[in-house]
């Protein structure tokens, strides 16, 4: 049983490993990375949050995230904005050119998705997703 286990996990992890990859090579046209895209598309529908909520939404530590931030700054598909109540807080809004990657990402994103999905049935789609959303919350 333990190998079984230990192979699943394995297959779970490559499996996330091939889906980054096939984000990331879908995603070179446009100069970003899955995880720029993420949070382009996080704060694109969230206003005025943070560094620490995009920490929070992506599962990653404070410095990724700030270093996710920086790169998309220097891109200038982001910017930051210090809030007037408090100045230890800076707010993250998407500038003009962020929100034109934002329109493509949201034009093109479903790629990875359907290679993903494509083969299974819409029941065996349903079942996989539950199965996934179970798998997450036994190891969280």
């Amino acid at each position: 049983m333990k190998d079984m286990e230990y192979k699943l996990a394995r297959q779970v992890l490559n499996l996330a490993n091939q889906i980054v990859k096939n984000r990331n090579n879908h995603l070179k046209e446009l100069n970003i990375t899955a995880e720029q895209a993420d949070s382009l598309i996080f704060f694109g529908a969230n206003n005025d949050r943070s560094i620490s909520d995009l920490k929070e939404y992506l599962h990653i530590s404070h410095q990724t995230a700030r270093g996710i931030v920086k790169r998309l700054e220097e891109k200038h598909l982001l910017n930051l904005r210090v809030c007037e109540t408090d100045s230890r807080y800076k707010t993250i809004y998407l500038t003009d050119k962020g929100r034109q990657i934002l329109k493509c990402l949201e034009n093109n994103g479903t790629h990875t998705g359907y290679q993903l999905l494509k083969g299974m049935s819409q029941e065996e789609q349903k079942q996989f997703s539950k199965l996934i959303v179970c798998a997450l919350k036994n190891i969280q």
